[in-house]
């Protein structure tokens, strides 16, 4: 059994879930700048990554929640966790999953405080404590990002680009029992994958 296998199948059972850059949904990072400071929107630069097979994402804005089935938020969170969507969310359509099981939650958004990509966040990333590139999620462009570094805490954020213009945004919270033991930021990306795919199957 790989790495990634082993890190599914311990935080099948336990509830993981990681999470973020010390930020709440919906607070603005520097990582998401205002339409005013995107330059060159749609066109990737600052070494960002080009993404070669753009993904339509516009049909989930108003159910983000639909970027996971069931069966796998139970996988990430174990039974008995609840979603709540917010397409109009401050920073874009967001859903969270949370559980009452030992902090345990994730959420998603699709920001839209720009329509610049991952060019933003790499534009900004010396403005955070915590950046870093991660392997494609499906395919698709994945960084691990934060103000602030709480991956110690069990917490971390990724951002995958879905194209040069639009990115997913997934904060994860491991939960306490797991805190020290799985890496969050990998336990994001798992999350990320299953996301991306199910974005993938809807094209």
């Amino acid at each position: 059994m790989g790495r990634t296998s082993r890190l599914v199948a311990a935080t099948a059972a336990a509830g993981l879930v990681a999470g973020c850059t010390g930020t709440e949904p919906g607070e603005a990072v520097p990582g998401s700048p205002t339409p005013s400071s995107s330059a060159g929107a749609g066109s990737p630069d600052n070494g960002a990554p080009k993404v070669e097979r753009p993904l339509n994402v516009q049909p989930l804005l108003a159910a983000p929640c639909d970027t996971l089935t069931e069966s796998q938020v139970e996988t990430f969170l174990g039974s008995g966790a609840s979603a709540k969507a917010a397409p109009e969310g401050i920073t874009g359509p967001e859903c969270s999953w949370t559980t009452d099981h030992q902090h345990a939650r994730i959420y998603l958004t699709f920001p839209d405080l720009d329509d610049a990509g991952l060019t933003s966040l790499y534009r900004n990333r010396q403005k955070g404590e915590f950046f870093e590139e991660m392997p494609p999620a499906a395919g698709y462009p994945v960084v691990a990002y934060g103000i602030t570094d709480n991956r110690g805490e069990g917490e971390c954020t990724v951002r995958v680009g879905v194209s040069d213009r639009d990115t997913v945004d997934i904060t994860l919270y491991l939960s306490d029992d797991k805190v020290g033991q799985l890496d969050p930021c990998e336990a994001a990306h798992e999350v990320a994958t299953a996301v991306i795919g199910n974005i993938k199957a809807r094209n």
